[in-house]
């Protein structure tokens, strides 16, 4: 599920400024670095940086797989607006490679491991390191995982609310694809 609002906060930089900015939120999916609000104008509050950036990388790895008229479709459907959506799909094709490549491997990372116990709850991010007021629910979850290897591995996740959100309509879409298998397999 497309955070429209979050997105919509990139109206507020200049267009240089915005694409600068999707392709370091594309650096944080493919590298793992995120974007600081430091190497940024002081265009956002901290909660609107923090919200803005989230959005557009869980936007990123839902349309992960699809190509630019899908994607194009699917933010028009979340109400994003056509001038916004259109850096978020210009950025997105032209390193559309590196983010399949990067949540392929992220993927494989975890495909024959078994999960065995969870734990989970929510704190409310009053503050962090990067940003002085926050004021977001957090989402702590903990992951007990066994590997091929019979090795255990504790796994701790914090998600935001808009990275959740982003969660939940994978899950979504991969139990739609597997009731789809399951249904032309039988």
């Amino acid at each position: 599920m497309v955070n429209a609002e979050g997105i919509a906060l990139l109206s507020a930089a200049s267009a240089e400024v915005a694409v600068k900015l999707l392709h370091a939120v594309v650096d944080g999916i493919c590298r793992g670095a995120q974007p600081r609000v430091t190497d940024f104008d002081k265009t956002w509050s901290p909660s609107d940086w923090r919200s803005m950036v989230t959005s557009l990388s869980a936007a990123m790895h839902q349309f992960g797989g699809l190509h630019e008229p899908k994607m194009a479709e699917g933010l028009a459907e979340a109400g994003v607006d056509g001038a916004i959506a259109g850096m978020v799909v210009t950025a997105f094709e032209a390193r559309r490679g590196e983010i399949r490549q990067a949540l392929l491997a992220e993927t494989r990372s975890i495909a024959n491991a078994q999960l065995e116990d969870f734990d989970w709850n929510i704190k409310m991010a009053v503050a962090s390191d990067f940003l002085a007021d926050l004021q977001e629910p957090m989402l702590h979850l903990s992951l007990k995982v066994r590997n091929p290897d019979s090795t255990v591995e504790d796994v701790k996740i914090e998600l935001s609310h808009a990275e959740l959100q982003g969660v939940i309509g994978k899950m979504e879409a991969a139990n739609t694809v597997v009731r789809e298998l399951k249904h032309v397999a039988a």
